[in-house]
């Protein structure tokens, strides 16, 4: 299918994004998808970042505050006596911050956001599509006011995302509630949708992969010491700490390179403390945030890209992250955690290694099996770039577009 067959034209699309929209890179990919098939495109979106590379774009975009500012409250002018006035203020400042927080706790609870379903009704869209946990709820009840097909689109299973019971619970009824009214199902990975279509099997579900566009990118030879890099947010669990650890054990033969933003100051405290306490200043370096164009361009120079989420990471255990397609793309040799996901990936064993990420040593014991076989390392990268093919973005795109295409037909 081509997407210059417009099918979408003069259908209105409205996308309820995830909370993090400025780092979510399958949010800007099916925009950009369903703008090019002829849709007109609304996004709804808690965040205060932008989109650069989209911001100029025939699309409209709503951006609600994440965190509603706290305005401090003032009593009087300076003509007040002062000692009242500061009395007055932290009186009325601990009650407005009381019914503040549970304002804030009562929206995450209940996974409703009735500002952004006002927004959506007012678009008059054809579709509405949540994009996870957090929009489900939202998007079902504006579908029902607005009339319009409901697609969820999530990127991770939230059956045991919540560490929180309470919000667990709050989750699996969202998904309980909402789920059988949806009309379609888009996961971004064949695990999500065979594991969703388990506990409801009579809807409509179909994979579209969170994968990139090709690129010319391709290792022809090793460094020495190898390159090896971790794409993506840091943060807990990504398990960083463990593989700043392992590098201990590779004594000065790969150089480990974290690209991402920290989410997490704690966390890359941490990580920092490892690299001066163990003297690992140069072999490990923090590369900062990137935007999601450059996720390709940023791998050139590298010939290993790791994926060591652990098999106990709920959200992670049977989803890909968007990393491994990137690493693909580049055409490296790829190290994975071994989750059901990446066990389950065809042909996996062609362009990847599978290790144990429960320890810093079997990181390393795994890392060092291809520092022993350089040639297995560039056999590994050509194989990754061979098989992306099959799994590039041109591919997908098509397969969203034609999964909306035939929702509408069916009227």
């Amino acid at each position: 299918m081509s997407l210059n067959d417009m099918k979408l034209a003069g259908r209105r699309v409205c996308i309820l994004g995830p909370r993090d929209a400025s780092l979510d890179g399958r949010l800007q990919k099916e925009v950009r998808a369903l703008k090019k098939a002829g849709a007109t495109i609304k996004v709804i979106y808690r965040d205060r970042t932008h989109f650069p590379e989209l911001l100029e774009d025939d699309v409209e975009w709503i951006a609600l505050s994440g965190n509603p500012e706290f305005e401090l409250p003032r009593l009087g002018n300076e003509d007040v006596w002062w000692p009242l006035r500061v009395l007055v203020n932290l009186t009325i400042t601990k009650i407005k911050l009381k019914k503040y927080h549970a304002r804030q706790e009562t929206k995450d609870l209940t996974f409703f956001d009735e500002q952004a379903a006002q927004e959506a009704v007012k678009f008059n869209p054809d579709f509405i599509q949540a994009n996870d946990i957090y929009t489900l709820r939202t998007g079902h009840l504006a579908s029902l006011k607005s009339g319009s097909k409901l697609v969820y689109n999530p990127y991770e299973l939230f059956d045991s995302y919540f560490s929180c019971e309470e919000m667990q619970a709050k989750a699996n009824k969202a998904e309980g509630d909402c789920i059988p009214q949806c009309d379609l199902i888009i996961a971004a990975w064949p695990g999500i949708r065979e594991s969703l279509q388990a506990r409801f099997p009579n809807k409509k579900m179909v994979a579209v992969l969170n994968s990139l566009p090709d690129a010319l990118v391709q290792t022809d030879a090793t460094h020495n010491p190898v390159r090896l890099v971790s794409q993506g947010g840091i943060r807990r669990l990504t398990h960083d700490v463990n593989l700043v650890k392992a590098m201990v054990y590779l004594k000065g033969r790969a150089h480990l390179t974290l690209q991402g933003k920290s989410v997490d100051a704690e966390h890359e405290n941490e990580i920092t403390d490892v690299i001066k306490s163990n003297n690992l200043e140069g072999s490990v370096t923090l590369s900062g945030p990137f935007e999601n164009s450059e996720s390709i361009s940023i791998l050139e120079g590298f010939d290993v890209g790791l994926c060591v989420f652990k098999p106990d990471t709920p959200s992670k255990n049977k989803t890909l992250a968007n990393r491994l397609f990137a690493y693909m793309n580049a055409g490296l040799a790829v190290v994975l955690g071994s989750t059901q996901a990446h066990r389950e990936f065809p042909s996996v064993e062609k362009f990847a290694l599978i290790i144990d990420p429960e320890t810093p040593e079997s990181i390393a014991k795994g890392i060092e099996l291809l520092l022993e076989q350089p040639d297995e390392i560039i056999k590994l990268g050509k194989s990754a770039k061979e098989m992306y093919a099959q799994y590039s973005w041109e591919v997908q795109e098509s397969n969203l577009i034609e999964a909306y295409n035939n929702l509408w037909a069916e009227e």
